[in-house]
């Protein structure tokens, strides 16, 4: 009996808190920083500063001036198994400073929150060269497409 009830409130525990935190994917070769959504962030939408510049592997080619940052934007739906990680060739020189999620319906106390949403990746271009973001789609953990989006800062 007393285990049971143990057991319940463990996942009530783990199920309210799952919308506090985020389901990150990382690379063996580049962890990416977690982002702990507070209650008040859960509901905001992103807007980016004026001078930042949204990347896309369709493009694959940026340039971009010292000083400035740079997003990529993926779409995930965790619930089905669709998620999306990103990082940097070199996070000394083009720094992931952030990474959150945004989701597509306004959460509610008690919503699981693995609906569908955007993902957000932002980086800083801090030192002059070339660079690439990598960006991996995976489905229920197996890995669907990988994207290079080349970064020039100047």
């Amino acid at each position: 009996m007393y285990y049971s009830i143990g057991i319940f409130a463990a996942l009530t525990f783990a199920m309210v808190n799952f919308n506090q935190s985020e389901i990150i994917l990382t690379s063996a070769n580049e962890p990416e920083p977690v982002s702990i959504v507070t209650p008040l962030e859960v509901n905001k939408k992103f807007k980016p500063r004026k001078n930042m510049i949204s990347i896309n592997p369709i493009e694959g080619n940026y340039s971009v001036k010292l000083g400035q940052q740079i997003y990529y934007v993926g779409s995930i739906h965790v619930s089905v198994g669709y998620t999306v990680s990103a990082y940097s060739s070199n996070n000394k020189a083009l720094s992931m400073s952030r990474s959150f999620i945004e989701y597509d319906k306004k959460q509610k106390p008690g919503m699981c929150g693995g609906d569908s949403a955007k993902k957000y990746f932002i980086f800083d271009a801090i030192k002059v060269g070339t660079y690439e973001v990598m960006v991996s789609r995976y489905y229920r953990g197996s890995l669907e497409n990988e994207y290079t989006i080349t970064i020039n800062v100047e």
